[in-house]
């Protein structure tokens, strides 16, 4: 095969599984409840968080796997949780952050349903929304 075919197809396959291509937005629930695209992996370009207490919080946020059919199930399992990133939140304030880079998510490797699940911490008075993309 000429190497001109063959580089054409390194690069076909190499653009998409690095750039996922469908839109994704969610506000993640605090308490035990997930979100995410379910399946495929997620690319995420921007965390906004919100903290309406009256002190400073660290709101951690995780690459969970859940026991449930789909990420808003009520039951994750804590053997399969691993921290993404976590964001220190000022009293009364909002911190918007960009990934120039996208944190990449993709499913737990041996999990038994093969969701792209994220979670964060259960404080209520914390708010975080995700953007990104999935394939």
């Amino acid at each position: 095969m000429p190497s001109a075919f063959a580089a054409g197809g390194v690069k076909a396959a190499y653009v998409e599984a690095v750039m996922p291509s469908k839109p994704f937005s969610a506000n993640v629930p605090s308490g035990n409840l997930g979100a995410g695209p379910s399946t495929g992996v997620l690319g995420i370009t921007s965390l906004t968080a919100y903290n309406a207490e009256n002190t400073r919080h660290t709101l951690y946020i995780f690459v969970t796997e859940v026991v449930g059919p789909t990420c808003n199930s009520p039951a994750i399992s804590t053997a399969g949780k691993r921290l993404l990133t976590y964001i220190v939140i000022p009293a009364q304030s909002q911190v918007h952050l960009t990934f120039p880079s996208p944190l990449v998510v993709e499913p737990i490797s041996g999990a038994a349903n093969g969701l792209t699940c994220i979670t964060r911490t259960a404080l209520n008075t914390l708010d975080l929304m995700v953007n990104g993309f999935t394939n």
